[in-house]
């Protein structure tokens, strides 16, 4: 199960705005599997082999996780607030241990700037003038100033850059103190559990007990601890569980209209040491009706009673198991 983390916290694509410098770790498409994806049409050269992805992160993630951070040294804008920023990513004092490390960025970096760019301090969205008084920027020539040197540690989001061929970045987002980076992860962290609970959390089906009607399902990783405690509080034995059957996109077609198996649960299980992106919990549901998507290795969605019937958008919705 993929695992996106944008900023610091859990998340879905369609929140990772387009152009968003991303760190990825790729795999090997599974046997089965290496005709899933047609390959772009480009010169093969350029098409790695390793076209599945475990885990994506935006800059702030990666960096923040790996205890680094950006330094500021030298900030330049023309008349129209567009210029330049030179940083290099620098140790933030925090030690992590078991991340490998990573040269990138680490010598100063030219990145482009402009009015689109945001400043964030605190919970309060701020200007480039607001960085320092107007005595501390140096006019440089007419129309342009600098501000230097700043020592600022910051962390930030890189963008698409028209001339990324060369490894040019664009700066999206700067996020110049702890509080504001706390801000922006609670409020993608919000938006996320909101999604989790409207579409219902992912898992595969590990065995089904044809007799009994009972389907066991374990829960993919990467989801927020918080929904996990509310499965726990509520899948007690004998609670209200639904269970929907969906495709490898996490896609699925009957929430809307209630045609989900219910039932109760009949066991929860905390698994030891569970593999990579295995949430680790275990379920146990006796649903009243098997349905054809409760195969064991299919994917299906799975909610306690509190969650609700969400009515999802139309093109979330499935036409069919391969869909």
């Amino acid at each position: 199960m993929t695992r996106l983390l944008i900023p610091a916290a859990p998340t879905d694509l369609c929140d990772i705005p387009f152009g968003t410098h991303l760190h990825g770790l790729f795999y090997l498409p599974p046997e089965g599997e290496e005709k899933t994806l047609e390959p772009p049409d480009c010169p093969q050269q350029y098409v790695p082999a390793q076209n599945h992805v475990l885990l994506l992160e935006d800059d702030l993630s990666f960096h923040a996780r790996r205890g680094r951070a950006w330094k500021i040294g030298k900030i330049t804008l023309d008349g129209s607030g567009s210029g330049t920023l030179e940083a290099a990513v620098v140790p933030s004092g925090t030690a992590v241990v078991g991340l490998p490390e990573s040269a990138a960025f680490t010598v100063p970096q030219q990145l482009t700037i402009d009015r689109s760019t945001r400043l964030w301090r605190g919970r309060e969205s701020i200007e480039w003038e607001d960085l320092a008084p107007e005595a501390e920027w140096k006019s440089v020539k007419e129309g342009t100033k600098e501000l230097a040197p700043t020592d600022m540690v910051v962390q930030l989001a890189l963008a698409w850059h028209s001339n990324w061929q060369q490894l040019s970045f664009h700066v999206s987002d700067i996020w110049l103190d702890e509080e504001s980076r706390q801000v922006a992860a609670k409020r993608q962290r919000q938006r996320h559990v909101r999604r989790e609970r409207n579409y219902w959390l992912p898992g595969w089906v590990d065995h089904v007990d044809h007799q009994e009607n009972i389907v066991t399902v374990t829960l993919f990783g990467g989801r927020d601890r918080s929904l996990f405690d509310a499965v726990r509080a509520e899948a007690t034995p004998h609670g209200g569980m639904s269970v929907e059957p969906a495709t490898k996109t996490l896609r699925s077609w009957h929430v809307n209209y209630g045609g989900h198996a219910n039932g109760g649960v009949k066991e929860v299980k905390n698994l030891p040491d569970p593999p990579v992106g295995s949430g680790g919990l275990q379920l146990k549901v006796k649903v009243g009706e098997l349905q054809e998507g409760f195969r064991p290795g299919r994917i299906v969605r799975v909610a306690p009673n509190s969650f609700g019937n969400p009515w999802p958008p139309p093109e979330w919705r499935a036409r069919g198991l391969d869909d």
